[in-house]
């Protein structure tokens, strides 16, 4: 059993072990709580001890994660590409620097605040077994869909469209996000000594809040913007794309050596959609060892798949297998592409106001 509840702060990988009150970047930024934390970094909010009114967030990576160079790509990415030709509906990258610790070097990306994502919001169901209304899914996908159709134009696989990388966007303002705070007391530090001997500052993460609950209404959900993150795992489509995500999440040409461009990000849109209404995988694990065997298996039986959600009428039923059969095609090509699903029956749904879901039946 680990002895830490979130990252493995003894891990080899060399996690950032950080706490309130401690400074970064010579200074210049002091750690306010931490927001977040994965597999490669730890998230948290810091504000500028020379103007109180800039409030940001800090992506401290590991110290192997900064050594890949996958940190370098995400960092070009970033910096030259999402915020130059994306703008809105993607990360926000305000900066970087490098913080040294006994652990090495970290890669710090310095980030406008995002809130907690689509995915922990699925988990906080306690009664239908972590799932959500299929309006608040057509909303995220249909949110997710913008910054889709510019990563389709600048030919760019994000690699990880999935719940855990739809952030709900957070207030901006220092003095928003300190009345936002406010309710919630930063979380005590503990001490807790690692395997290698050595004590560790732990605290457990405290996302950015937003209005939306899992079954919260129509009107709460039109008011909310859904964001994507995570740009590590993105590649430029040149036909020769290797992609580390979970192989049950990538379409068959991905995992059979074919060609693999952005028709990726629709398939694993569609997973996704899957997965918020179900609470289930699409594919099961054994799926890409015959991925086309197994798409058509499960392709046959998706209406009886998505009858488990007792909270979707026939006709959403319907609307919705036929939404996921569009995105699953076998053949990429046939895969509608990111700006040609916008006038899909099914996502547009999600394309509403809070004036009453202008754009629902």
């Amino acid at each position: 059993m680990s002895l830490f509840l979130e990252e493995q702060l003894d891990s080899p990988v060399g996690y950032f072990a950080g706490q309130p009150g401690q400074t970064l970047d010579n200074g210049t930024w002091s750690i306010m709580r931490k927001v977040g934390w994965g597999p490669r970094s730890s998230s948290w909010l810091a504000i500028d001890t020379d103007d109180p009114d800039e409030i940001e967030v800090i992506k401290i990576f590991t110290v192997s994660a900064t050594q890949e160079p996958s940190a370098k790509e995400e960092l070009k990415l970033l910096r030259n590409t999402i915020k130059t030709q994306i703008r809105s509906g993607a990360l926000d990258l305000i900066g970087h620097f490098y913080e040294e610790s006994p652990k090495g070097r970290h890669l710090c990306m310095v980030i406008r605040p995002l809130g907690s994502s689509i995915e922990a919001l699925r988990l906080s169901d306690p009664e239908s077994g972590g799932t959500l209304p299929l309006y608040a899914v057509q909303k995220a996908i249909c949110d997710i869909l913008s910054p889709l159709c510019k990563l389709d134009r600048l030919k760019i696989v994000h690699g990880a469209v999935t719940p855990d990388n739809f952030l709900f966007e957070s207030v901006g303002a220092a003095k928003d996000i300190m009345e936002d705070l406010a309710p919630f007391p930063c979380a005590p530090v503990e001490q807790i000594t690692g395997k290698d001997g050595k004590v560790y500052p732990v605290i457990v993460s405290q996302p950015m809040p937003h209005r939306a609950k899992w079954n919260a209404s129509r009107e709460v959900f039109a008011d909310e913007i859904i964001v994507l993150s995570n740009f590590g795992h993105a590649r430029r489509a040149n036909g020769t794309v290797s992609l580390d995500a979970a192989p049950n999440l990538l379409p068959p040409e991905a995992l059979l050596g074919g060609k693999v461009d952005t028709k990726t990000n629709i398939w694993m849109l569609a997973c996704t959609a899957y997965f918020l209404l179900t609470g289930t995988p699409l594919f099961s694990l054994s799926y890409a060892e015959s991925p086309v065997e197994k798409l058509a298996e499960t392709l046959s039986t998706l209406e009886d798949r998505l009858a488990a959600n007792d909270k979707l009428s026939p006709k959403d039923i319907a609307l919705t297998a036929s939404f996921l059969r569009l995105c699953l095609a076998l053949d990429p090509a046939e895969r509608p592409t990111a700006f040609e699903l916008y006038s899909n029956k099914w996502v547009r749904g999600g394309a509403t106001c809070s004036c009453g879901w202008c754009a629902a039946d």
